[in-house]
Parts: C-alpha cells; structure tokens; sequence
C-alpha cells in the first residue's frame, strides 16, 4: 500500500475537527459602544411598541380614524426624537407621567 493511501486510511480514523468560538478581544470603550448601542435600540423598539398600543387605543376606544392615528404617530416620533438626547427632559417626562398615575 502506498504512504498515501495509509496516510488517508489514517485521516478517516480520526476525530472530525471540531472549530471552537473565536476569542475576541474588546476595550473598555468597545463595550461601552456596544452598550449604548443596545439601550438605545431597545428603547426605540420599546418607544414604538407603546406608540402602537396608543394608537390600537385611539382606535378602538376613541374612533380615530387614519389620518388622526397618522397625525399622533408623526407627533408622537418627532417628540420622541426631540427628547431621547436629553435625559432631564426624559426624566420630567416620566416624573410627570408618575404624578398623574398617582392622583389618578
């Protein structure tokens, strides 16, 4: 038999190859980023998911119709972009919003 065909009779008898997770390597600032990066995302998924339940209420509950729901959405995004850079607003928003909870 020749060195190759022992040499790949060999290979056929060994364990397949197993590739693990790479290592990475990341700085404080990189985690930072990627930090900032998912808040931030979340909070733009969480802001429109209760846009959307608002506007379901207006809807069902008020009778608004299309254009009225598309006139809140607008206000509702141009708002939230106005004020998601500016944590003092932010936070007068939900002290507001606790406030108005409270006294019912």
């Amino acid at each position: 038999m020749s060195n190759k065909l022992r040499k790949m009779e060999k290979d056929k008898n060994k364990e397949p190859l197993v590739l693990r997770n790479p290592t990475i390597t990341l700085n404080n600032s990189d985690v930072e980023k990627m930090k900032t990066a998912i808040t931030r995302d979340a909070m733009e998924k969480s802001y429109a998911l209760m846009v959307a339940f608002a506007v379901e209420i207006l809807e069902k509950e008020f009778g608004y119709g299309d254009y009225m729901q598309k006139k809140f959405i607008d206000h509702a995004f141009d708002y939230f972009e106005e004020v998601k850079t500016d944590n003092k607003k932010m936070i007068a928003i939900i002290n507001k919003m606790q406030e108005k909870i409270v006294r019912g």
